[in-house]
């Protein structure tokens, strides 16, 4: 089995589509809403957070999530000479809970660590923390099982995972579960 990444393409929107809809599946099965409902409500709120990305982070990168050939998440990174935002991770539910998601996780906390804090040193980067100095890997969205939804930012340092944020973001900055640790 080989896990990969590949650029996301308009041909991978309806794909993008069904991953997001799996994510809010526990949520549908308690609304008393017809399906025809519940797709437009999904597809609503599918199209409103691609709109608030887009705008938000332009240049951010739109990965496909593959298992050997087949197509079996999405990916969603924003990086900047400060910053590596992971902006979102999602699986299909039966590629959830066998590391996938984790795996990725853990390669941009890797990144964040060699080419953020190494170009300027753990020391700079803790005191940074809290101010504009910061570099943080940032994960705005999990929505990969067993991890709950709640937002979290984690900052690469050598002495680990620890809080803190680079700029006032709209979600809580956290500490990482032992997970990610």
């Amino acid at each position: 089995m080989v896990l990969s990444l590949r650029p996301a393409t308009s041909e991978d929107a309806a794909f993008s589509f069904q991953v997001y809809a799996s994510t809010r599946a526990d949520e549908m099965s308690v609304v008393p809403w017809s399906e025809e409902e519940k797709r437009s409500f999904l597809e609503m709120q599918f199209n409103a957070q691609r709109a608030s990305y887009l705008q938000n982070r332009p240049q951010a990168e739109w990965l496909v999530v593959m298992r050997d050939e087949l197509a079996i998440g999405r990916m969603i990174v924003d990086r900047s000479a400060d910053e590596i935002c992971l902006m979102d991770i999602a699986l299909l539910p039966e590629h959830r809970n066998a590391g996938v998601g984790s795996k990725f996780i853990k390669e941009l906390m890797a990144e964040a660590e060699a080419v953020l804090v190494g170009a300027q040193g753990a020391d700079q980067v803790l005191a940074g923390i809290g101010g504009k100095a910061a570099r943080c890997l940032v994960v705005a969205s999990m929505d990969v099982a067993p991890f709950d939804r709640q937002s979290r930012a984690f900052c690469a340092t050598s002495a680990g995972c620890v809080t803190g944020s680079p700029r006032q973001t709209p979600w809580p900055c956290k500490a990482p579960d032992a997970a990610f640790r």
